[in-house]
């Protein structure tokens, strides 16, 4: 029956069937573009979601970091007050002996004003800073000190000065305490 038609209907059912043909091929294709469109559409958010999550994550973790830190130096604080304190409590160093032993051979016009001690026993220097009612009491403090072998490596580190008040003369001196 096809046979009968004419030629140009031929043509006609030819191109309409390829037309159909081609409007299927372009649906297809644009429900599969949707179909991806879709995909990384989701793929984003889910990515974002991520992201987000991600930084959180390190923003919460920076905090533990620096909350960490924290009590480390602390820690390394008390530390070093405790190697401090056991190099004093192991060492055989009395300070109340020292101070009974000054205090012997302090002159009369002579107080000590401070004591500077280094815990990092032996051989560290402390200082101490006298305060003197007259120069010829702090001259007989020094060479008491330097004669009565309580210390060793005596260095006057601050020249004599002079002070308003009952103690006007004030020296400093470097030590290293001998055992």
């Amino acid at each position: 029956m096809i046979n009968l038609l004419p030629a140009q209907i031929k043509k006609q059912l030819r191109a309409a069937t390829a037309n159909v043909l081609l409007l299927r091929y372009v649906i297809i294709t644009a429900i599969s573009v949707a179909f991806l469109l879709l995909i990384a559409g989701g793929a984003y958010l889910i990515l974002t979601n991520l992201k987000t999550g991600a930084e959180k994550t390190i923003a919460d973790n920076q905090a533990s970091y620096t909350s960490y830190n924290t009590i480390k130096s602390a820690t390394e604080e008390l530390q070093n007050s405790l190697n401090s304190t056991q190099a004093v409590m192991n060492g055989d160093f009395d300070y109340n002996s020292r101070l009974t032993s000054l205090a012997a051979i302090m002159p009369a016009g002579v107080v000590l004003d401070s004591w500077t001690m280094s815990y990092d026993m032996p051989g560290k220097a402390d200082t101490l800073e006298i305060l003197a009612k007259d120069q010829a009491s702090a001259d007989q403090f020094q060479t008491s000190l330097q004669n009565s072998g309580l210390a060793s490596n005596l260095i006057v580190t601050k020249d004599p000065t002079t002070l308003p008040g009952d103690y006007p003369i004030s020296l400093k001196f470097s030590l290293t305490w001998s055992k």
